[in-house]
């Protein structure tokens, strides 16, 4: 994206279609990552920068093939959706850690950088990779509502929006010294992956231990349709709408009920 943003510079396109478009999303990318490298931009700058541009292509990336799999499968559960996230997540992080650790710390700094740099790239790109490979199974519609490849694109965008901002939000504290807010950051991260495994296991329909749940079949799947927890109402309602489909073996959340 740098790149075809400086071969591009000072290029500008006029009509319509999806290649303009997608023209002038990579010239905001480009422009992104330059806010996010230009020291001299202040937080709201830098933050749009490392949101949009790092975090964004950093995010889609590691989701690249779970979106792949929900768009075309979709047969994994939540469980493989946050392992693909956490093994996609680990290998990014590993890769940027020894690619930050040639580029500014070979031979200049001491050991313990090294093991916080490691640390950090992946547990955070472990995180922001899992909770988005959940949230992906938990709203597969997204995908497959989807129309062409813009309607991918910006859906797949909204996807990973929670780690993207996350990883910007993150960036940008670091980038300006502000390490307790970075932590702080780090600790929001991991509770929003908390978040999306205790709401994933209450959808599930292999865990949830609600009674009193309504059944319906309708164009070849078996739909099942709320529910009491453990059949006692003082305890909640459930409100999953799930279809089990037949062909695949395999329950996957459609709606909530209003």
């Amino acid at each position: 994206f740098q790149f075809l943003a400086d071969w591009t510079q000072g290029v500008w396109l006029r009509g319509r279609g999806i290649i303009i478009l997608l023209f002038y999303v990579v010239k905001f990318i480009g422009f992104s990552y330059r806010c996010a490298e230009d020291p001299s931009n202040g937080f709201v700058l830098s933050f749009m920068g490392f949101t949009f541009g790092v975090g964004l292509c950093e995010e889609l990336v590691k989701a690249l093939p779970l979106l792949w799999h929900f768009k075309s499968k979709g047969t994994m559960g939540w469980r493989a959706a946050c392992l693909w996230g956490f093994a996609s997540g680990v290998g990014f992080g590993v890769a940027e850690g020894i690619m930050y650790s040639s580029r500014h710390y070979n031979g200049v700094s001491g050991g313990d950088i090294y093991v916080v740099r490691f640390v950090s790239c992946v547990a955070l790109h472990a995180v922001w990779a899992s909770s988005a490979g959940i949230f992906l199974w938990k709203h597969q519609n997204l995908l497959h509502d989807a129309e062409g490849f813009l309607g991918v694109l910006v859906n797949a965008m909204v996807i990973v929006s929670a780690p993207m901002i996350l990883h910007g939000a993150y960036d940008t504290l670091l980038k300006k010294e502000m390490n307790s807010w970075a932590l702080a950051v780090a600790g929001v991260s991991f509770l929003w992956l908390v978040f999306q495994v205790e709401t994933a296991r209450r959808r599930d329909p292999d865990e949830a231990e609600s009674e009193d749940v309504g059944y319906a079949a309708a164009a070849g799947k078996v739909y099942c349709i709320g529910g009491m927890l453990l059949g006692d109402e003082k305890l909640g309602n459930v409100d999953n709408v799930d279809a089990y489909d037949p062909a695949t073996d395999r329950w996957t959340p459609v709606a909530r009920l209003p």
